[in-house]
Order: structure tokens, then sequence, then C-alpha cells
């Protein structure tokens, strides 16, 4: 077998069981590796998530809440950070989507692959852009706006090809420029570092 460049490997990780229920009068040290896998960087996202907006850029563990299933606000006991439900569900159901889909970007950001988080505040398909709109992707929640589907699917389409949306979490927004936008593919990642 020949040597492997290993050079973009940034993590290892295995699983591994000892033997249950044999008893071996020799007492030996066993250990039983099930699989090990290597965590490579990747210069693109494999994988994007859609999530929601209304999370804070930093969700720290003391608001999430694993009995209630919630994210609730730190220092407020069961307090919701989040009071305002969509219209038709209601206050507690909305914290336990919000809480399952943040468990879900925590299982993506712990999985090893290379990701985007795409948050989106809501979706307003009645809107039209105007001609001095673009559609942005930042990092900070401040001044965040619903987005339509073909904007989502546009930021999506776009971080599958861009370095700089490699393991990030971002928020998908409109922003007025003063600028004619007419036709001009603009850069969404703007102001984001590259690695």
């Amino acid at each position: 077998m020949g040597r492997k460049d290993i050079s973009d490997v940034i993590q290892i990780g295995f699983q591994f069981g000892g033997r249950e229920g044999i008893v071996e009068p020799s007492r030996k040290f066993y250990l039983s590796i099930s699989y090990i896998k290597l965590y490579r960087s990747a210069p693109e996202p494999e994988l994007i998530y859609v999530s929601d907006g209304r999370l804070p850029e930093k969700v720290s563990m003391g608001m999430v809440n694993e009995e209630l299933e919630q994210i609730v606000m730190e220092g407020d006991g069961e307090a919701s950070l989040f009071d305002t439900a969509d219209e038709g569900a209601s206050a507690r159901e909305s914290r336990r989507e919000m809480y399952w889909k943040y468990r879900g970007e925590q299982s993506l950001v712990n999985s090893g692959l290379a990701y985007s988080i795409v948050r989106v505040l809501g979706y307003d398909e009645e809107r039209r852009p105007t001609v001095t709109e673009r559609l942005a992707c930042r990092e900070k929640k401040e001044g965040i706006g619903k987005v339509t589907r073909k904007d989502v699917a546009e930021v999506c389409y776009r971080a599958l090809a861009e370095p700089r949306a490699t393991n990030k979490i971002f928020y998908a927004t409109r922003e007025e420029t003063g600028e004619l936008q007419l036709g001009e593919e603009n850069d969404i990642f703007e102001g984001f570092p590259y690695y």
C-alpha cells in the first residue's frame, strides 16, 4: 500500500466498542474499532442546510432547554426568546420547532462535512425586488428581512461554488443599494473572509 497525501485532513474520528459479555482469563485489553473517518477540508460546501432566521447569531448552552425542547433567553427561565410565533402556530410549537432546527444545525456542524447554513427570516412571495435592491448574505442578524424562495434557491446555488461560504452560518436577505442593479450578478458573499 502506497503512501497517501493527508495534508487536507483536519480531524480524525472513530467509533469503538469493547467486548461485552466475554470473560477472558487473560484479562488482556481489547478494543474493537467499528470505523475510522477522516474529516478533510473541502474548498466548497458539500451540503447546504436552510434554517430559521429567528435563531440568534450565537446560541449558548444556557439558551438550550433540553427538557422542554426549546430555545430560551439566557437568565429568563422559561421565557422564550421567540415570543412572536407565526400566525396559526402556538408559541410553544414555534419554540420547539426552533429547538429542532438548531439541533439540525449542530448535527451538521459536528458531522465533519463541509457545510453552509442559510438562515431565512421568512418568505415573502408577494414581494417584488426593486431595481435598486440586491440579494445579500450577512453573518450578522441585524437588518435582515424576508426573501423569496427564488432568492433562497439562488443563495444555495451560489454557495455550492463559493469557498467563502464553507463552514459558515449566515442570513439571506435583500438590501437596498441606491444604485441600479439591472442584470448584474453581485457578490452576495461580500465581506466574508477567504480561508
